[in-house]
């Protein structure tokens, strides 16, 4: 089997795998930070797309591309959060399906590169990141990834200096309108523009690079200044950080290790992952290493997506365990972090790829010895953890679907007091003026209407 078609095929197994956790889980039904989006779409369907809404802060995120994203969807679909839902997947799947394609040039053995797709198939689209895919406020944990990915990719196969910068500029200005940590995506992808200008003629390449780091700062200026003036609750800070830092480091190794222990991470049970966490760090930095002292010249530009992928998980996971250092402390890695630490050993896994493929025969048996290793570790651990998260999947289904009866009954003697347990700081009268509202926009679904006007 050709490494093109099993290329194709781990991606058709992940993107299977997805499509069936969402539509067997997940609900149509807005929750938690899904009502700031309606309260956006119905400002919108009254008073048009305006400046201050769309860039208006949500706690320390600027999430003016997912609020586009959701108000599309919303309003093509009539209110079908579902809809948004297999979006989201859409997304991940497809950065999965540019990742494959990418690696299946390089001269691996069909064994060794069919071990490594499937590791990288089953972590992208693992289950134990289930919060985001039946959460629809979730889009932009799958959107930065998506813009890494292709940035990264154009950066490492176009011959075109002018090509290559712009791809750094889009991905570097798309990310801070993404959600705060798009402030990273710039300078992840600026390794691999590196190892790219250094394959292409001396003459300009300094004027080439001088461009692509101005509009990378110039972004992340921009970005600093939505995060600086729209700083949200923390439970952390650098502060506490530097106050316990090897504390610190231990919890950034439990994030980084959460998806290679799925199930100690659901019951908040750390030291596994923290070790995982260890063992994967080492490896990544080895292998940056080999990449870079091994090598005669620079490395090969085809790093370039593996080295986004890793600095921008590493540094995504150092900025949660920064503004969630006491949450981290006291209770389990969240689902949704686990998409930083997905980031990241795909990173590695992407550049243990390369390497096997780029060394002469005595050290490239043993990076495929060490890619080998790496991969059945992942699919195992992922593998172990399905059947817990498919039961609570299931929990999950039932609690939206009880949310669905809330807000249809919403309206009906008693209605009020129940949706005021689940309305949390929008109160029960917030939400049935929005809900009003999604009547008045045409973006009020059948599923979770209230049956009285």
């Amino acid at each position: 089997m050709s490494r093109p078609a099993i290329a194709a095929a781990a991606t058709v197994v992940g993107a299977a795998l997805l499509v069936f956790w969402v539509n067997a889980f997940g609900v149509n039904v807005p929750i938690a930070d899904d009502w700031d989006h309606v309260k956006t779409s119905v400002a919108w369907h009254d008073d048009g797309i305006g400046a201050a809404t769309l860039f208006r802060p949500h706690n320390e995120h600027c999430l003016a591309i997912p609020r586009l994203a959701n108000h599309a969807i919303l309003t093509g679909t009539g209110g079908n959060y579902r809809a948004v839902l297999f979006v989201n997947a859409s997304l991940a799947i497809t950065s999965l399906g540019i990742l494959l394609a990418f690696a299946s040039r390089w001269p691996l053995p069909p064994a060794a590169f069919a071990a490594f797709a499937a590791a990288v198939s089953l972590l992208w689209t693992g289950w134990s990141q289930w919060q985001n895919w039946i959460w629809a406020f979730q889009t932009p944990w799958f959107l930065l990834p998506l813009v890494i990915v292709a940035a990264a990719v154009v950066i490492a196969r176009t011959a075109s200096a002018g090509a290559a910068v712009a791809a750094t500029a889009v991905a570097a200005w798309l990310g801070p309108f993404c959600m705060a940590n798009g402030l990273f995506v710039g300078w992840a992808v600026l390794p691999g523009l590196v190892l790219s200008l250094a394959e292409m003629p001396l003459d300009r390449r300094w004027r080439w690079l001088a461009i692509a780091i101005l509009s990378v700062a110039s972004a992340t200026v921009v970005g600093g200044l939505i995060v600086a003036r729209s700083r949200g609750p923390s439970a952390g800070g650098l502060a506490a950080v530097l106050a316990s830092p090897l504390d610190s480091l231990r919890l950034l190794l439990a994030v980084l290790g959460s998806p290679l222990d799925p199930r100690g991470s659901f019951h908040g049970q750390k030291l596994a992952s923290t070790v995982a966490g260890a063992v994967s760090l080492a490896t990544g930095l080895a292998a940056v290493v080999a990449a870079t002292r091994s090598c005669r010249a620079w490395p090969s530009k085809d790093y370039g997506p593996g080295f986004a992928l890793m600095l921008y998980g590493l540094v995504s996971a150092a900025a949660v365990v920064v503004g969630r250092l006491s949450m981290l402390a006291a209770d389990p890695v969240e689902s949704r972090y686990h998409t930083f630490a997905v980031a990241w050993h795909a990173g590695v896994l992407l550049t243990l790829a390369r390497l096997a493929a780029d060394r002469a025969e005595g050290k490239g048996r043993a990076w495929r010895m060490t890619l080998a290793a790496a991969s059945l570790a992942c699919i195992a651990t992922t593998l172990v953890g399905m059947k817990l998260f498919h039961r609570h999947g299931s929990n999950m289904r039932g609690a939206l679907e009880s949310h669905q009866a809330i807000y249809r009954a919403a309206r009906e003697p008693g209605g009020r007091e129940k949706l005021q347990e689940i309305a949390r700081h929008y109160g029960a009268d917030g939400i049935l003026d929005r809900l009003d509202g999604m009547r008045r926009a045409g973006i009020l679904h059948a599923d979770y209407a209230p049956t009285s006007p």
